[in-house]
């Protein structure tokens, strides 16, 4: 079920950005590092900034797994 909120979020915010705050919240992380924990071997992608997912990469790679 959390992998779909995830694609849904990535696919309605693309090509645009999405804040990791944003996922953590709605989610119910603790922390920001549990959220990437999470997302990472997911294949989500995220911006130089380190703070923002680009969502349209991230969906790509999400579909694939």
């Amino acid at each position: 079920m959390i992998n779909v909120l995830l694609l849904h979020w990535l696919h309605r915010y693309s090509p645009m950005k999405l804040s990791v705050a944003f996922v953590v919240d709605e989610l119910a992380f603790r922390h920001s590092t549990e959220c990437l924990e999470f997302m990472t071997p997911r294949g989500v992608v995220l911006l130089p900034d380190g703070i923002h997912i680009d969502c349209k990469q991230s969906v790509t790679a999400v579909l694939a797994q």
